[in-house]
């Protein structure tokens, strides 16, 4: 998940400016957190995302989204519309004023307030994908929270204040429900990690190798075994070029990523029951473009693609069998232009120059392709919300991408309302989606549900 320039700017400025970008000392040890073993010898591992749900964690959006450009609202109140009816949301607001106005605006949408708990957890960004920590649950029922090391996606260190504001929200969510959080020794995101739920993870290796310079690939395998309770990782090498990070460079058609994870695994490919596989397809349209970028990037993307779908099926579940790789559109571009007095705009001129030598001047007006993605749906109880495009990228070709990702949906999670978003642009153009804001609560036998 999973992604976007936080709201305070200035401080992520100054911070990114001092250290740099990826180059962080290992996580230390958190004294609010047990000891490391306990995972294994009580056989915590997570769930798959499409079992029976206690509550769903959301945090509110925040400043400086909003507004035309970036309809966050109006995707906040989407998922709180869809998702609340059919299981309680746990909502992440800054203090008691923004309650009470939070609570204005669902009552306003309509919103049954009696299914919605709120908790004053401050939070520089809402992709509680990432920051919001992983429920696991062991054989007993119990659930407790894997506590990651967070660094701001790379583009601060591990140790600024800035990220560490973020760092504890998984901690303070375990505190809200009275379950444990378990340190795990490396940097990692939710949204970089897809579980089957019968031991099997599939991660992006770019992004692991950016959040942890520090470790192999063995020992980085070795702790997410350990952390997820899964028997096997499936490495995928790397994710879509539209998520790559801002400092890398622009991407070709002179076009810039919305601050992006370097790859997250929910952008492109996820499990589904039943073993089986949704993968993201580049198709002829896809790259029989007018834009030479557009073209350039489709190309990109379907080597990518093509070599995460050879991957899966050569793979096997836990049990021998093979997965069933099913095939999904890719969304239509959306793009958007910053210039000086923008949102987000100070971010990109003070990572100049970029990786790939670019430089970006101040007053430089910058082209921005959003993050789009029919793979960054959430699965809850009775109900997936997906992202839908024909509202706000019109067209025919929309139209009919949106048909086939919502129709495959239901094809593979049977029994569940398919809920189409609107205003999922809210989301990708700060590079993320539904999942990203997403965190699913697992039913449990200890967790105190919220007041």
């Amino acid at each position: 998940m999973k992604k976007s320039i936080l709201s305070t700017l200035a401080a992520c400025i100054a911070s990114l400016a001092l250290h740099g970008c990826g180059t962080e000392a290992a996580p230390e040890s958190s004294p609010t957190a047990n000891t490391t073993d306990t995972l294994t010898q009580q056989g915590f591992s997570v769930p798959a995302q499409w079992e029976q749900h206690d509550a769903v964690w959301l945090g509110w959006w925040v400043s400086p989204y909003g507004g035309t450009q970036f309809p966050t609202e109006n995707l906040s109140i989407e998922l709180v519309q869809a998702l609340s009816p059919r299981v309680p949301i746990n909502l992440l607001v800054q203090d008691a004023e923004e309650e009470a106005r939070v609570q204005g605006i669902l009552t306003n949408a309509g919103v049954t307030l009696s299914r919605v708990h709120f908790h004053h957890i401050a939070h520089n960004d809402f992709w509680l994908r990432d920051t919001g920590g992983v429920f696991t649950r062991n054989p007993a029922g119990e659930v407790s929270v894997i506590d990651w090391g967070y660094d701001f996606w790379s583009y601060a260190n591990y140790t600024d204040d800035f990220a560490q504001h973020d760092e504890r929200i998984d901690r303070d969510i375990a505190a809200a429900v009275q379950v444990p959080a378990f340190r795990c020794s490396m940097i990692h995101e939710g949204g970089n990690t897809d579980v089957d739920g019968h031991g099997t993870a599939i991660v992006t290796e770019a992004v692991a190798r950016r959040r942890n310079p520090f470790m192999n690939l063995s020992e980085m395998e070795r702790e997410l075994k350990r952390c997820y309770g899964v028997r096997q990782v499936i490495w995928i090498p790397d994710g879509l070029v539209e998520d790559q990070a801002i400092m890398r460079g622009v991407l070709p058609g002179g076009v810039y990523n919305p601050g992006g994870t370097d790859g997250h695994i929910d952008e492109f490919i996820r499990f589904a029951p039943n073993n089986t596989v949704l993968l993201a397809e580049i198709r002829a349209e896809d790259i029989n473009r007018i834009d030479a970028g557009e073209r350039q990037r489709a190309l990109i993307n379907r080597n990518r693609l093509e070599t995460a779908n050879r991957i899966m099926r050569a793979a096997r579940d836990t049990d021998g069998r093979p997965y069933r790789i099913v095939r999904m559109p890719v969304a239509e571009p959306d793009y958007y232009d910053l210039s000086p007095g923008d949102p987000f705009y100070d971010l990109y001129t003070s990572l100049s120059p970029l990786e790939d030598g670019t430089v970006i001047n101040e007053g430089d007006r910058l082209r921005i392709v959003s993050t789009t993605s029919y793979l960054n749906f959430f699965v809850s109880n009775g109900v997936v919300v997906a992202p839908s495009y024909a509202f706000s990228i019109p067209g025919a070709l929309s139209e009919r991408k949106d048909r086939e990702a919502l129709a495959t949906l239901r094809a593979v999670f049977p029994g569940r309302r398919i809920v189409p978003l609107q205003w999922v642009l809210g989301a990708n153009r700060g590079a993320g989606g539904p999942h990203c804001m997403t965190q699913q609560q697992p039913a449990s036998t200890n967790a105190v549900a919220a007041p």
